[in-house]
């Protein structure tokens, strides 16, 4: 079996294949992919901590919502969250305005605040001409755990409590966390360690 650490960049897809877009199964050279696969999804903007394996059995029991898999991201978001909205998020609110679908309750924690301009480097085309125009836009950053991974949760999270998030990396899975000193679009064999976390 392998198992590798990727750090996901922006602007590739999830998948294992695509006939129009950057994968991240580009990311590795062709001899090598035979037989691997994500274990799990990242939007195409969001960057971060990915699983890449041919381990089919742990790719279930990590992405099984009955186990619980804590899933944690730092975000970037435009807008304000007081302590009111962030514990109702925490709760679990509704996900989609015309379908009962909720998220599960979730951790979410606000450590600080800049501008856009601050953060040009991690921002999107789009976000970046709006640093352009509006340099002193405020900005908040935080994280938020999550034990489901329902299509832009995180982001539809935010949204509720009338934020839009600008940049979003995840940071760990489980036990398992982002080697911080891993390149963006780079990936590395697991440790012994690190595989003993995920068991």
């Amino acid at each position: 079996m392998r198992y590798y650490m990727l750090n996901k960049p922006s602007g590739t897809l999830t998948a294992c294949s695509d006939p129009r877009h950057k994968t991240v199964m580009d990311l590795f050279p062709e001899e090598e992919r035979c037989g691997l696969f994500p274990v799990g999804r990242l939007d195409k903007d969001t960057e971060g901590l990915l699983l890449i394996t041919d381990d089919g059995a742990l790719c279930a029991s990590l992405l099984n919502p009955e186990c619980h898999v804590e899933k944690t991201y730092l975000f970037y978001a435009v807008g304000a969250l007081d302590e009111g909205m962030r514990a109702r998020i925490e709760e679990g609110i509704k996900l989609y305005p015309t379908r009962e679908v909720y998220s599960r309750p979730a951790t979410l924690t606000v450590e600080g605040s800049t501008t856009l301009s601050a953060i040009r480097e991690k921002l999107s085309p789009d976000d970046l001409r709006r640093a352009n125009r509006r340099p002193d836009t405020p900005v908040f950053c935080g994280r938020v755990s999550v034990t489901e991974g329902k299509k832009h949760q995180v982001k539809r999270m935010l949204l509720y409590g009338g934020c839009r998030i600008v940049y979003l990396k995840r940071v760990s899975m489980g036990a398992l966390t982002l080697d911080p000193t891993l390149p963006v679009g780079e990936y590395r064999p697991l440790t012994e360690a690190e595989l003993h976390t995920l068991a």
